[in-house]
């Protein structure tokens, strides 16, 4: 071979070099940047789920004295390690929740750089680009729940932790600090019983990789005897929280069952990026079928594999950690196994086999790393349509849940809180402290009432109100309307409501990331404001503006006998259309139902009704309300809640005349936009 030769062959290898590092650099550089972004979009200050008690709930019973809390389980789990962060967050940063984020997305970075250290354990020289590519499954956008969720940190680091651990003990072995190494395996090991559950495992996984690659037995009796005193602690008050079905019934009662669910939790990346639950249990089969035949050709040079062995002894943790969900989960439907908070351990099962698989394919198959690099890249590109959904706004998502914050400040039990947590009741519970202390979201400036309240001139702005609404059993009415006017920095946007005698009597929050045209407001005000004129200002821009609150004229009831409606058929004084029915053809015995979708939804018309104060009407409509209204006695148009159900509207505010006129209107041409009424035959 001659020098030209030499010069055409290196010229070709930094060729194939570049065009590698190219592939690997773009496809890290889209899934970490939309990952970032999507963590961006999703932030919201509100708390969310479990993060009214297990975080606000914590940190409020810990400043009452109970330091037990920092032990007690949160369901089956003792997450300390996270009510750490927890406490960082409030303490220091007056619970803004955005640090919680900022770690998750630490978090994951920590589990690629193992993953680029084992790489560089296992992988042929040339081919660390594997784990590169490993990590891009890392950012896969169908862990959203852990990404965005502050409370999630436990998750991530029920994997991340088992992870170092084991990467340790194999450091421990092959490098001169085995002492210290040693050390990390163990502390990490300890670690693990604050994150979840199935971190009681750790040390147990790490001990059987300990006697697999034939560790000092001294130093394998230190890890059993430090688990047996973090076992004994961790399970001497232990609890397990109730559930309708038992873990070894489910197991030897359902055993197909718990064996497909492990096979789509295993595979459940391929349901996100193919579709359908088929995609992740070929793909759990696959996991399953390469984890062990993996182990079987590795097990044998204990020795010459320990890198090999310890990342084996992760994905059996992780199968370890799936099948445990299966046995808890797979009754409550296959569903569950696809879950977005779930997909962490099944992503991190994958970018393992990824560098396991490769050396044996590079081996058997002689593929270079050009054929490695087009197989890897072709199953990475499959995830790139789902990826694209962590661009998505979720503005109009939390501008409910900030709707939901500023209810939960004001003590009112609405369904608005249904968006946050699911117990009403429970959450007020929780929330009256931070509420009253101004922690987390009741600090911000959108729904603290400080007292300022400086009119400013020259600053135009208006709200129209749509639709008001009743609270069951609270003093207040919920409004919902539309702001123009003065723009602000602020995405959500407080507007303090005051009587003429200055006093605060509700708060509307303003969503201005609606875009183009006037932005969406919603809110509370007291109840004895309806029909009177109050003063609103934006406490954003300082702008005043007069708003004249309607009379919440019914309270919407969705549990109701179809008895109980008193309005009449023969109080109808005027119908133009609504000649038809409802979308199903509704029925009820001794009512007629009246509505607008005898040919489509483009069906409008009105119809006048004489109600007594309360009486009681049915209605449903469509998922679409715009243009479907309500006024009384001729006064202003009030939007109709959607009610793709039946409803019972109960006309029995005391605040209502003796005898008026409603009309009910439809004037919706759009898909969706039909209204229905029942009322006595």
């Amino acid at each position: 071979m001659n020098g030209f030769d030499n010069v055409g062959i290196n010229k070709h290898a930094r060729g194939i070099s570049a065009l590698v590092a190219f592939v690997v650099a773009s496809l890290f550089f889209f899934f970490a940047v939309t990952a970032i972004i999507g963590g961006m979009r999703g932030y919201s200050p509100v708390p969310f789920w479990d993060m009214w008690n297990g975080y606000l709930g914590f940190y409020t019973r810990l400043q009452s004295g109970e330091f037990s809390v920092w032990w007690m389980q949160h369901n089956e789990h003792r997450i300390i390690l996270t009510r750490i962060l927890f406490w960082l967050d409030i303490h220091f940063l007056h619970g803004s929740g955005a640090m919680l984020i900022v770690v998750n997305y630490l978090l994951v970075g920590m589990s690629a750089v193992m993953y680029m250290l084992f790489g560089r354990a296992i992988l042929p020289k040339g081919y660390l680009f594997v784990a590169v590519i490993a990590s891009c499954w890392l950012m896969f956008w169908s862990q959203e729940n852990n990404l965005t969720w502050g409370f999630q940190s436990q998750f991530i680091m029920a994997q991340l932790l088992p992870l170092v651990a084991l990467y340790f003990l194999f450091k421990s072995k092959n490098s001169d600090n085995k002492y210290s190494y040693f050390i990390g395996a163990l502390v990490f090991g300890v670690l693990s019983f604050g994150t979840m559950a199935n971190g009681v495992a750790t040390l147990p996984v790490v001990i059987a990789y300990a006697i697999l690659v034939r560790y000092p037995w001294r130093r394998i009796a230190c890890l059993a005897f430090i688990f047996a005193i973090f076992a004994f602690l961790y399970f001497s008050d232990y609890k397990s929280p109730p559930s309708e079905y038992s873990t070894i019934d489910t197991v030897i009662n359902h055993p197909m069952s718990v064996l497909k669910f492990y096979l789509v939790y295993l595979g459940s990346p391929f349901y996100y990026a193919l579709g359908g639950f088929w995609a992740a249990a070929l793909a759990g089969v696959f996991c399953s079928f390469s984890t062990l035949m993996l182990l079987f050709l590795h097990v044998r040079r204990p020795s010459e594999c320990a890198a090999e062995l310890a990342l084996l002894a992760f994905l059996g943790y992780l199968s370890l950690t799936a099948f445990a969900t299966a046995g808890g989960r797979s009754m409550t439907g296959i569903e569950q196994a696809v879950s977005s908070r779930y997909t962490t351990p099944a992503v991190m099962a994958w970018a393992a086999l990824f560098v396991l698989l490769t050396p044996l394919v590079v081996r058997w198959l002689r593929v270079g790393r050009v054929g490695i690099l087009i197989a890897l890249t072709a199953v990475t590109l499959c995830l790139v349509p789902f990826q694209l959904q962590a661009m998505r706004s979720k503005a109009d998502l939390q501008f409910e849940w900030w709707v939901a914050a500023l209810a939960l400040k004001l003590g009112i039990a609405d369904k608005q809180i249904d968006y946050v947590f699911p117990s009403r009741q429970w959450a007020l519970d929780v929330a009256r402290v931070p509420a009253t202390e101004k922690l987390s979201v009741f600090g911000s400036r959108q729904l603290v009432d400080d007292g300022v309240f400086a009119l400013r001139s020259g600053i135009s702005c208006q709200v129209v109100v749509d639709e008001v609404r009743q609270v069951a059993g609270a003093s207040y009415i919920s409004i919902l309307g539309s702001y123009s006017g003065a723009q602000a920095n602020a995405d959500v946007r407080g507007l303090s409501l005051r009587n003429s005698s200055g006093i605060e009597v509700g708060r509307l929050l303003l969503d201005q990331r609606s875009g183009v045209g006037p932005a969406k407001v919603k809110g509370y005000v007291t109840f004895g404001t309806q029909g009177q004129s109050i003063v609103a200002q934006d406490l954003a821009t300082g702008c005043a503006m007069t708003i004249d609150v309607p009379i919440a004229s019914f309270e919407t009831l969705s549990k109701f006998e179809a008895a109980e409606v008193t309005a009449s058929a023969s109080a109808i004084v005027r119908r133009d259309g609504w000649s038809g029915a409802d979308f199903a053809q509704s029925r009820f015995d001794g009512l007629i139902v009246l509505g607008t979708g005898s040919l489509s939804d483009k069906d409008v018309g009105a119809v006048d009704i004489n109600l007594k104060r309360g009486d009681r009407v049915l209605l449903r409509t469509g998922p679409n309300n715009f243009g479907q209204t309500i006024s009384l006695n001729g006064a202003g148009k009030l939007r109709l809640p959607i009610s793709t159900e039946w409803v019972m509207l109960d006309f029995s505010n005391p605040l209502l005349p003796e005898t008026f006129t409603a009309t009910f209107e439809d004037q919706g041409q759009d898909w969706g936009a039909w209204s229905a009424i029942a009322v006595v035959q």
